[in-house]
């Protein structure tokens, strides 16, 4: 539904008020035109009547001297009824006038007028002269006397005729008056309250037009103190110049930078005043641009500070131009690229000083920008490389995998992508390079960054053909391993089985020192069992392939302790195992180590009063790192370098058992998990063994 709009409502209502009122006016003065008419009509009536009554009196005045004439022959009475006569005249007269409107009225004043000509024809006849007759010469003829009453009395009843219409019109007037007035009345109070509602209404109406308009000058008086805020304290600044570049507007903000006043700018100062002879060069060649296209966009200036300091700008304008095409001003908004130069500044000091090599190609695969590590790392200068197609360098078995990857993110869009390829040094070597490089679509721009990793790669190879060859070695030696496994058990169950024959059969023969002497023999066969145990269970650990789990360090110490407590129940040990201790690892070969380093704890406390072993986490370089500590036997770490070598032992075997494989065991585990185990230790003082496990991702 289409909405009325109030100020015309407003203005409809206000015309039909007017036109209420000036009907109520134009009533009254009808009203008061038909009572001044009815007086007037009264009046007039009245004169009509008084005229006729008036006529009436005058012919009395006429009859009576003639009949005191005839009786007396007094020639005065004839005067004074001339006189009289004339009177009558001017009545009619008046009569005529007075009812000049009304047709039947002036038929009966004609008639009026020749009855009274009669009588004054009579006036000649028979003697009005008073010569040659007697007052009544004839006996049976009437006399002029008679003849004027029967005038008289025609007269009086036309007198009376008019008399009586002007009574009856007077009477129809004052019926049509009293109509018109309880017409108008009525019609002129219901008008009066029609008029008094529109007014209300329209006064109300124009009270809210009022209220609307003084509510949208306040709103507009904000909205102005909004913009004007909002103009001056934008993040920009912001400005107008006149065709002669003055300023004639600027904001708080743009003021601020520049540290003015706004009386020392506007209408004072032109923009190439603030801003460097380079800038106001700069100006002036672009202005003739400016004209013919009526902007410019993000053009770089420096402009001055009142303090003589300098404010990197970028300047973007628009034109005004007046109904003819003149230009007559322009706006414009600058923002501080300050900190973009200055980001801009760095990165060009980071373009030039990085190692690798950096470049910027366009869609096309032309190289567009190098920096100089080009020139270290393949020899060409920015002359040799820039503006020519990437392709050109590229070793032709490598060509179609990179055009591929460029072709990829040119048209895929944003994504950073990692390949390799050989580039030919300008010596006609080639050097393997490792990019990462990334499109800006906006741009038509691939931004690329490469590392030479050629020795990299050829140590990659030797260490592959090493791994090649140590994994045939170890081969050979798990064979080797299992060779002599077979064929050292053999002799060793022999002599174990002769040496226990010989005790069991020939001991008194043998005597004390041969019986020692086998008994040596066995432990020694025990011994090298014991190590050709060790040795398989080594080779078999340096086989196995790693399964990382969350595990639980301390649990699995917890029970390696208590096995330990079983062996041996008449020692006392104070353990303290730091709870919570986890670590992403193996679970089987992480419980080797510990049963390891545990038990060399266990054992090398043996002959300590108050022995204590403890197990905790630190960190160590920012890694963390687990650590076994006693204060058993301890070593002298001059003979660090032995601790972990296979069959390396720093005490005695008859102080200390053991084959001297635990801790090389130890070590290749670890190691196998990506971490390191050293030791810290003092003759007679206890050692502390501490190892880490490499990443530990997924520890919480």
């Amino acid at each position: 539904m289409r909405t009325k709009n109030p100020r015309r409502l407003t203005v409809i209502g206000l015309v039909l008020a007017l036109s209420t009122l000036a009907s109520i006016t134009a009533l009254m003065i009808r009203g008061s035109a038909w009572g001044s008419q009815t007086e007037a009509w009264i009046g007039r009536t009245d004169d009509i009547m008084g005229a006729a009554d008036a006529v009436v009196a005058q012919l009395q005045g006429v009859i009576s001297p003639r009949r005191a004439y005839e009786s007396e022959s007094d020639g005065s009475l004839l005067a004074a009824r001339a006189d009289s006569m004339s009177e009558i005249q001017s009545e009619v007269d008046r009569l005529a006038r007075l009812t000049a409107d009304n047709p039947r009225q002036q038929q009966r004043v004609d008639e009026l007028r020749l009855l009274l000509d009669r009588v004054i024809d009579s006036r000649h006849e028979g003697g009005d002269s008073g010569e040659g007759r007697s007052p009544r010469s004839e006996v049976d003829d009437p006399s002029p006397a008679e003849r004027d009453e029967a005038l008289a009395s025609e007269v009086r009843a036309l007198a009376g005729e008019i008399r009586g219409e002007e009574e009856r019109l007077l009477d129809q007037r004052n019926r049509e008056g009293a109509r018109s007035v309880s017409f108008v009345q009525p019609l002129v109070v219901s008008m009066g309250l029609v008029g008094a509602v529109l007014l209300t209404a329209v006064f109300g109406a124009l009270l809210f037009e009022i209220g609307q308009r003084l509510a949208a000058e306040d709103a507009a008086r904000r909205h102005a103190a909004e913009f004007e805020d909002l103009y001056n304290c934008a993040p920009c600044g912001y400005h107008s110049l006149d065709a002669e570049g003055r300023f004639v507007h600027i904001n708080d903000t743009e003021l601020g930078w520049l540290g003015y006043a706004r009386e020392d700018v506007v209408g004072r100062l032109k923009f190439t005043d603030v801003v460097t002879a380079e800038g106001a060069a700069k100006f002036a060649r672009s202005f003739p641009t400016f004209l013919e296209q009526g902007f410019v966009h993000d053009l770089d200036f420096d402009m001055l500070r009142r303090d003589g300091s300098r404010l990197a700008v970028s300047v973007s304008a628009t034109a005004i131009r007046d109904a003819g095409g003149r230009h007559i001003a322009s706006r414009s908004t600058v923002f501080d690229v300050t900190r973009r130069k200055r980001l801009e500044e760095e990165l060009d000091h980071i373009f030039t000083l990085s190692q690798d090599l950096l470049c910027i190609a366009d869609a096309s695969g032309v190289l567009v920008r190098i920096n100089p590590a080009w020139e270290h790392v393949l020899g060409y200068s920015l002359v040799d490389i820039v503006n020519r197609p990437f392709l050109d360098f590229v070793h032709p078995e490598d060509q179609t995998s990179t055009q591929a990857v460029f072709a990829e993110q040119i048209q895929g869009g944003n994504r950073i992508t990692s390949f390799e390829n050989r580039y030919r040094a300008k010596d006609g070597d080639y050097r393997v390079l490792l990019w990462n490089s990334t499109p800006v679509a906006a741009e038509g721009r691939v931004y690329a960054s490469a590392r030479d990793i050629t020795e990299r790669k050829r140590s990659e190879d030797a260490l592959h053909s090493a791994k090649l060859e140590a994994e045939a070695a170890n081969h050979e030696l798990e064979a080797f391993s299992y060779s002599v496994s077979h064929d050292l058990r053999a002799p060793l169950r022999a002599i174990d089985g002769f040496s226990t024959a010989l005790l069991e059969d020939h001991s008194e023969a043998l005597g004390g020192d041969g019986v020692r002497h086998l008994e040596r023999v066995r432990s020694a066969t025990r011994r090298m069992s014991d190590l050709i145990d060790d040795l398989l269970e080594l080779s078999r650990l340096s086989r196995r392939q790693l399964v990382s789990s969350r595990v639980d360090l301390s649990a699995i110490a917890e029970d390696v302790v208590g096995q330990l407590r079983l062996q041996e129940s008449e020692r006392s040990v104070e353990v303290r195992i730091q709870t919570g201790l986890v670590a992403m690892g193996d679970h089987r070969l992480l419980r080797v180590v510990l049963e390891n380093l545990l038990g060399n704890a266990w054992k090398y406390t043996r002959k300590t009063e108050g022995a204590e072993v403890e197990m905790g986490r630190g960190v160590i370089d920012g890694v963390p790192a687990w650590w076994v500590r006693d204060n058993g036997a301890g070593f002298d770490m001059a003979y660090a370098d032995r601790l972990f070598g296979a069959f390396q032992r720093l005490h005695r075997a008859d102080e200390f058992e053991g084959t001297g494989i635990g801790l090389a065991t130890a070590q290749r585990i670890i190691r196998r998990h990506g971490g390191r185990i050293w030791a810290e230790a003092a003759v007679d003082e206890g050692a502390t063994f501490h190892f880490t496990l490499g990443p530990q991702e997924g520890l919480s």
